[in-house]
Parts: C-alpha cells; structure tokens; sequence
C-alpha cells in the first residue's frame, strides 16, 4: 500500500546534476508524489535522471508517467527477487520487448543478493548471466545490485562480462574489490549513504575509483544523503552527495558535477539537453 502522504525536503542542487539511479515506483510508498518531486527537481536544476526498474510489470505506468520529462531516462530488469518465478520465460519474453520504447538506456537493475532468500544462489546467477547476455544483444549497459555478492557477482562475469561499459550501482561492498570490478569495465556508483558519518569504509572505496569512473546516485526514495538521513529521498536532493563526495575528493562542485555528467553521458549515450 502506498505510505502516508509526506511533505517533501525542498531540492538541494547546485544547477546541472544528474542523478543516475532513482525508482519512480517506489516513491508513493514513502508518501511522495512523483510528478511534484520531479517538477520540483527539475525545476530547481536537475539536469537528467535515470528511474530503473526492478520487474517487467510496471514498465508500461513508468513510461506513462514519466515520458513527458525530457529528462527522464529508463532501465528495465529483472531485480534478483524475480529469480525463482514460475513465469520467468514470459517476464524475459516481455522485458525483451520494453526497449524499443522512449529513452532507454540500459538494463537493470539485475545483480546478486546473498542477504535476502531470493530463490537459490543458482536462480539468482542463472538469471544475472541471461539479462548481461540480453543487454550484450541490445547493445546496452547494465546496472549492478550486489548485497554481500561479490564472488558470485565475479563468477558470473568471468563467463558473462558485458560488452558494454556498465555500473556498479550504490556501491557497498569491500574497497579491496574495487579494482575486479573496474578490470571488468565498470564505473562505480555511490548514494546518499557514501555521506553518513558512520561510513568511512564507503569512502576508503570512494577514494580508489579514478574520477572518469565515478558516478553518483540517490536510489530515491531509499538512502537520503546526511543532513537528510532517515527521511524520504528523491533526485532534487542529489546535491547533498555531490556536494559531500566534492569535499572528499577535494573537488569544487562543479567539476564534479561536470565530471559525473561526462561519465554518464558516455555510459548511458545519454543525448542531453544543452544547459
């Protein structure tokens, strides 16, 4: 059931941020309405975002309701919770045909999640190694989730890899790892938690991935940046993290934003409007 109606945070952007992973679908669960958040974003200088998708049964209501965004991309996947359907074919066979639609830009979120029981280790590779082999044949980049994974995640890609330059989405596993998953030709995504004062081991990762690798993210309406932790998330507070992962890298702002930009741009072949 959709939560309670809640009054949004006011957006905090510097002018031109993109944030590449939000979920459209999940904001009324945390008492957002999405149109006003986007008009509110977008408004306020958000330059694109990209909502990704977690099944194949909303992609049709995602598009209907955020087509008329120029700045709205999409992703489509199967998230592993669909590993163990008894329909999988028909959710492959309809997730197939979602990507001829308007402004797709690749496939995900698909990964690997040992926390949760999301059907059996098998399940959950047998369908991460399908959807990067469906992406490698639409020629599109993938979005990684990975829940305590990594060695299954590496498995796959040992006989999976993409053939595209792909992502690492929010990222939260051991800085050591960094490295595999840049050889494997990721770039390496961070959300709002890479801000919290309790996560030092969030920044050690941060600090081994080169600048043209790097991409940030809000996953709205989950993990909104500190000063804002706790509270329902969305794109308009993206800032927060530029402005955090800045002073870590000391950056200015603005070239991480327009280093971040570039990145998406040539992950996603993102055709953004002129600022």
């Amino acid at each position: 059931m959709p939560g309670k109606r809640s009054h949004f945070e006011p957006a905090y952007l510097y002018g031109g941020e993109i944030d590449t992973h939000f979920h459209a679908s999940k904001l009324s669960d945390r008492g957002l309405e999405t149109e006003e958040v986007l008009t509110a974003a977008f408004g306020s200088g958000l330059r694109a975002c990209i909502d990704v998708g977690l099944a194949e049964d909303d992609i049709e209501a995602r598009h209907k309701l955020l087509d008329e965004h120029s700045g709205v991309y999409f992703a489509h996947g199967l998230y592993p919770s669909n590993a163990a359907r008894d329909d999988l074919r028909d959710a492959m066979d309809r997730l197939r045909s979602s990507y001829d639609r308007h402004h797709v830009c690749a496939l995900g979120e698909i990964g690997i999640d040992r926390r949760r029981d999301y059907g059996t280790s098998e399940q959950q590779k047998r369908l991460f190694a399908e959807q990067i082999e469906l992406a490698n044949e639409l020629r599109l980049p993938v979005i990684v989730h990975n829940r305590d994974a990594e060695r299954d995640i590496l498995d796959v890609l040992a006989s999976h890899a993409p053939q595209r330059e792909s992502v690492m989405h929010c990222y939260s596993g051991p800085a050591e790892m960094v490295s595999r998953f840049l050889d494997f030709g990721f770039s390496i995504s961070f959300g709002g938690n890479v801000t919290f004062k309790n996560a030092p081991a969030l920044r050690e990762a941060l600090d081994l991935v080169p600048i043209d690798r790097l991409l940030l993210e809000t996953d709205a309406p989950f993990l909104a940046p500190h000063p804002r932790r706790g509270r329902p998330n969305y794109p308009g507070l993206i800032g927060y993290t530029y402005k955090a992962v800045a002073e870590h890298r000391q950056l200015s702002p603005f070239e991480l934003i327009a280093s971040v930009v570039s990145n998406a741009k040539r992950v996603f072949e993102l055709e953004l409007d002129p600022l």
